[in-house]
């Protein structure tokens, strides 16, 4: 009996923590804050804002330098394998998204799990960190943020990211990137910088000619992680 009520207990705050994940903002306006504050962030990441925080220190790696220590490092993306050597003379666009693997052989995790640092509370769980590598100019497809958590730090080089409020999900619903950017935020993020996404926005990003890495975080919290593994 005391099982059953406890097992019930648990699933009635999952639903309740999953129902607050869906809430948002329909006014919310980018946060810029300018120290690293963990305690601040926090407090402004319950706005439900996107949060851009400046003066965090640069991470101190290049493509240039991950080639030169992994020269012969091939990298698995999807059912793609590339070499470093590819970066580094292929003349056309390249990208790598939100590798894992990637992340964790290079030792980028490390400066990444600092990041997150920022953000946890005692109820965050499943830590995810990625990297991406672009060479050239990219444009990433339209994505949900479907996780508690989404941070994005520039690694090498900045971004153009447009960040579009869950209010306007019908408007946006099968248009392509360039004809839905009258709905978004549009915020530049360099090195010195990270970004915070709320739960459920939608974004996009854009690179420019020159090699680019961004880093990514994501995190769930211990009642919406099998929630959002499967929605």
């Amino acid at each position: 009996m005391i099982v059953s009520l406890f097992l019930l207990l648990i699933l009635l705050i999952s639903i309740k923590y999953c129902y607050d994940l869906h809430q948002f903002n329909p006014e919310a306006e980018l946060i810029e804050l300018h120290n690293c504050n963990p305690i601040s962030i926090q407090e402004k990441y319950k706005l439900r804002s996107p949060l851009l925080i400046h003066n965090h220190p640069k991470i101190d790696i290049t493509m240039k330098s991950l080639i030169q220590k992994n020269p012969g490092y091939i990298i698995i993306d999807d059912d793609k394998y590339l070499s470093f050597d590819s970066f580094d003379k292929n003349e056309n666009p390249l990208s790598v998204y939100q590798n894992e693997k990637l992340c964790k052989d290079l030792s980028i995790s490390q400066s990444l799990e600092n990041i997150s640092d920022l953000f946890l509370n005692k109820l965050n769980c499943n830590h995810r960190y990625s990297v991406s590598l672009f060479k050239y100019k990219n444009r990433l497809t339209l994505s949900e943020n479907k996780n508690n958590i989404l941070i994005l730090k520039p690694i090498q080089n900045h971004i153009t990211i447009y960040l579009i409020n869950p209010k306007h999900k019908i408007d946006i619903n099968g248009k392509d990137e360039s004809s839905i950017k009258k709905w978004s935020h549009k915020i530049e993020v360099n090195e010195n910088q990270i970004l915070s996404i709320p739960p459920n926005w939608f974004y996009f990003y854009e690179t420019n000619q020159n090699d680019t890495i961004i880093g990514t975080i994501k995190s769930d919290n211990y009642f919406t992680v099998i929630y959002n593994q499967f929605r």
